[in-house]
């Protein structure tokens, strides 16, 4: 079995330190050629690890039979150009939801799958530090069975990785979208940790909107969350509390966020049921407005 991480983020890194017992190629849009380097990654409960990976550019003539992307969402229209036919089926790990569709027709088997993953991750001093444990949910889509699944799942735990099988995986995107439709914007354009939005009362009100915005919209899509939207949304903040989101991070490098994904793809779904979301659409242009002040001063 060949597995491919395209995308080399901290979430590909630490996606990559767990499949390092395999035959594992990282595909990365900075790499020319393909070369063997020394990866550093660091946990709070075992320290640092370091690990081998052969990282290649875009051009590289490599068929995987597992495809994961963790780069932005953004980016995987990127990747998939070069690697249309040369992977079996694709798992998508990304913020926001429906960037599986658009790499479905580049596999071969026509398989596309998210799978949400909640580890906390964040570059410090230069270093990859993984600042909460979490799990990657694997499982079924709309109806469609993954085939590589279980080899997936077993090299993954193998690696050191808490892996949860599901039936249907939907569920669990659309949990980790609600905490991202609160958590992302919301810290990006204040600037603060994810704790502060417990904190600070007038925030928390905020978020209670979007929560009940966002859970509108899931029950008009047919989605039963896992477990009681606020209940969680309070535990993932008080667990991650003084970690940056990823938004957050993006906004600090001057980079483009996954928006569109996350609040924008709420913002539409709201539009096809005739509702509306005011709270996840003032936080959109906020973050769209961020996005326009950090491309002008660049």
């Amino acid at each position: 079995m060949i597995y491919c991480v395209f995308g080399l983020g901290n979430i590909g890194l630490l996606t990559s330190f767990f499949l390092r017992k395999e035959n594992l190629f990282a595909i990365s849009r900075r790499a020319s050629g393909c070369r063997e380097a020394r990866m550093r990654i660091y946990f709070p409960s075992s320290g640092e690890e370091s690990f081998s990976l052969n990282i290649c550019g875009l051009e590289a003539s490599i068929r995987c039979d597992v495809a994961i992307f963790s780069s932005k969402a953004y980016e995987v229209k990127d990747y998939i150009m070069g690697f249309k036919g040369k992977f079996d089926e694709a798992y998508c790990l990304q913020n926001g939801y429906g960037v599986w569709d658009e790499v479905k027709p580049y596999s071969t088997l026509n398989k596309a799958f998210p799978a949400p993953v909640t580890y906390g991750v964040r570059t410090r001093n230069g270093e990859t530090v993984v600042t909460g444990e979490g799990v990657y949910y694997l499982g079924g889509f709309r109806g469609e069975e993954p085939v590589h699944l279980d080899s997936l799942a077993k090299a993954l735990i193998n690696g050191g990785a808490r892996v949860q099988v599901v039936n249907d995986v939907e569920p669990y995107v659309w949990q980790k979208l609600l905490v991202n439709s609160v958590t992302n914007p919301l810290t990006a354009v204040l600037r603060v940790p994810n704790g502060y939005l417990l904190k600070n009362k007038y925030l928390w009100k905020i978020a209670e909107e979007v929560i009940r915005e966002v859970t509108d919209v899931a029950r008009l899509e047919g989605i039963t969350f896992p477990e009681d939207p606020v209940i969680f949304v309070k535990r993932v903040l008080e667990a991650t509390s003084s970690n940056y989101s990823s938004m957050l991070q993006d906004v600090m490098r001057g980079r483009k966020t996954e928006i569109e994904y996350i609040n924008g793809f709420i913002i539409r779904k709201a539009s096809e049921h005739g509702v509306n979301v005011p709270f996840n659409l003032i936080l959109y242009y906020l973050v769209k407005s961020l996005e326009n002040i950090m491309s002008e001063a660049a």
